[in-house]
Parts: C-alpha cells; sequence; structure tokens
C-alpha cells in the first residue's frame, strides 16, 4: 500500500501566498496607471483577477471521510466481551435510535465544485440474514468475522440526516480532502463502477472491497483514502485492531468447519502463541473518530499557543480545523497531490 503525506505540506497558506502575490501585481500596476483616464478598466481587470483566484480556492472539489462511534466503545480483550458489547451493550441507548450503529460507522463524500454532494457507506441490506443466523444455526464461531452477508450503500438523503442528527452532539467527525479535479474523477468512477459491478452487494466478507470480496464500513472508506493516494502510515497505526482467530474456534466457509457459540464463549480467547490462526486486521470506526477529535483538541489548543508564541509550530502540518454544529472535522489541501494510476479494481488474490 502506497502511503502518502504530500497534502500536508499545503494548507490555505498556499492560496494565501499565491493570492498576495497577485494583490502586490494589482498595486503595482496600479501605481503605473493611477492617472490613467481609463480607470474603469483596471478596476474591472482587479475583479477579473480576484474572482478567478478566489472561484480556484473557495470552489474546489472535496473528499470527505466521515465517521460514526459506536454507542460506547468496543471491548476488543476477549472474543466474549467484543460479542458482548457490539450485540448486547450497545444496543442499550435512547440516542440515535433510528441509527444505533451499534459497531460505529464509516461513510464517505464526494463534493463537486457546484457543491452536489454524493454520499455513500457500505451496510448491510435491511432483508440480510441476522448475525445470530450465522452464529447459531451455521455454525461460523469466530469465522463470523468472514462472514458475507446481503450488503446495500447508504443513501445521500439517509446520511445527511444522519450528519445533521449527530451534529447536535458531535457524535461523529470528518476528515475534509481538497483534491485535484482528476483525483475527484477517479473517485467518483470508483463508486459508480463499484456499483455496476455489484460489488455493493457484499458487505464484510473478506474486506477487500477493490477485488470484489466484500467490504464492512471501515475499509469501503478506507479504499477511497488509497485509490486518492491519501493513505499515511498513522492512519494504518491508529485506526487498526489486529486480532488472531484460532482456528479450531473458526467456522463457516474459510475453514470447512462447524464451531459452536458455545466453544468460542468458553474458551474466549484469541490464538496462543504458536497456534495455528486466521489474521484479522479492521479499520475501527471508534479509533477513526478519536484519532480526529484528539488531533482536533491538540490543534486547537496549539492555534492558541501560535496566537501567543508565533514559533509554536503545529504537531500535524498544515492544517485547518472545521465543525458542523458541535461536530469536529480537520480539513487537508491535497490538491497538489498527484493522482494515482494504478488500477481502480485489482485482481482477486
Amino acid at each position: 500500500m502506497k502511503v502518502s503525506a504530500d497534502c500536508f505540506k499545503f494548507s490555505r497558506k498556499f492560496d494565501t501566498l499565491r493570492f498576495s502575490i497577485i494583490i502586490k501585481r494589482i498595486l503595482i500596476n496600479m501605481r503605473s496607471t493611477l492617472f490613467m483616464p481609463k480607470i474603469k478598466h483596471l478596476v474591472c481587470l482587479i475583479g477579473i483577477l480576484l474572482f478567478s483566484n478566489l472561484s480556484g480556492m473557495l470552489l474546489a472539489q472535496e473528499f470527505v471521510l466521515w465517521s460514526i462511534p459506536p454507542v460506547d466503545h468496543l471491548d476488543w480483550s476477549t472474543p466474549r466481551a467484543i460479542f458482548y458489547t457490539s450485540t448486547i451493550a450497545n444496543r442499550i441507548t435512547f440516542h440515535h435510535v433510528g441509527a444505533k450503529h451499534v459497531i460505529g460507522h464509516v461513510f464517505i463524500e464526494l463534493r463537486d465544485q457546484n457543491g452536489k454532494r454524493v454520499l455513500a457507506g457500505s451496510t448491510g441490506a435491511p432483508d440480510a440474514p441476522a448475525d445470530s443466523d450465522f452464529l447459531l444455526k451455521d455454525g461460523y464461531g469466530l469465522g463470523i468475522f468472514f462472514a458475507r452477508f446481503k450488503g446495500a450503500l447508504d443513501s445521500t438523503d439517509t446520511l445527511i440526516k444522519q450528519i445533521q442528527d449527530r451534529s447536535t452532539d458531535g457524535r461523529i467527525s470528518f476528515i475534509r480532502y481538497k483534491v485535484s479535479q482528476t483525483t475527484f474523477d477517479r473517485l467518483s468512477r470508483y463508486l459508480r463502477e463499484y456499483q455496476e459491478r455489484g460489488y455493493d452487494k457484499i458487505y464484510g466478507g473478506l474486506n477487500k472491497p477493490r477485488e470484489g470480496q466484500g467490504a464492512g464500513c471501515s475499509i469501503f472508506g478506507i479504499s477511497f483514502l488509497e485509490l486518492a493516494g491519501l493513505m499515511r502510515q498513522e492512519f494504518v497505526d491508529k485506526w487498526q485492531i489486529h486480532v488472531k482467530l484460532p482456528k479450531c474456534l473458526t467456522g463457516g466457509p474459510i475453514t470447512g468447519q462447524k464451531v459452536s457459540m458455545w466453544a468460542v464463549l468458553t474458551e474466549n480467547r484469541w490464538a496462543k502463541e504458536g497456534e495455528e490462526f486466521l489474521p484479522i486486521d479492521l479499520y475501527d470506526p471508534d479509533l477513526i473518530f478519536s484519532w480526529i477529535q484528539n488531533v482536533w483538541n491538540q490543534e486547537n489548543f496549539s492555534k492558541g499557543q501560535k496566537e501567543a508564541n508565533p514559533q509554536t509550530r503545529s504537531l500535524y502540518g498544515n492544517i485547518e480545523l472545521d465543525s458542523v454544529g458541535q461536530a469536529h472535522g480537520l480539513v487537508y489541501d491535497c490538491r497538489n497531490v498527484p493522482t494515482p494510476t494504478e488500477p481502480i479494481f485489482l485482481d482477486k488474490k
């Protein structure tokens, strides 16, 4: 996976510099033509230059990664703990009851220069079988992490309503990337062809969306970062959960065996040292949400320090802070990051 941090070298400071250069040129031109009778032409020139520059600054196409945390933190310490927090504890809430997202949720947004918004998130279809069917009837055991559910994509209207709802209490966060037109077109094509190929009909599975082998909500969002060349090693380090599943407790098609839920709960362990296992590396919406919140808070504090001491440097490079209601977000200007040229879709491995 190619990791790029180029966009963190560019921000609104780049646009401000470009803007100041244009203003200086205008002022020089004004001094040399101040007493010319056709001053109106100069005023028109100033207006054209200002509009052309500001339109490029303010109307950039954007990719946005949104993250919703679960009701409470997921406990990955043992299989019993993760099953309890994800299937029982996090269902008990009176907040956002229309879309609880007991394990959290990640979705994406593409916003063009005209402000048109397209949002999508990988999720289970309304008529998909319940998790309990795989666990109790089909003997998946820990193989539930590889189960292929009937999938669908959240609609734009549905996700906009969730943003509006959760921005009232801050239970959602985002990273907004200004991207080049070619990168934006690449992401738009990916979303369109993802649906045309029917890949959106598989939720979960092996979590390889670009290979058409299923996708949970998080890896679906991450695949857009990869295709835009915006992944960073820090995201891999801070957003992922790594777990080793004991093969003897993993059922379903991936092992061809049946494992009772009772066996999983009584054993209640991940793989021991030297034991045969199947690894899973999952991007956790809760970790993504928390990372954004932490960076926002640190940068907000750093901003206050800069006002007192201009020599204070940001911990995360050139970054802007944003908010939608009570929801915190980060903004990066990545229009100068080259658009990747590797294939959008990959062969199955």
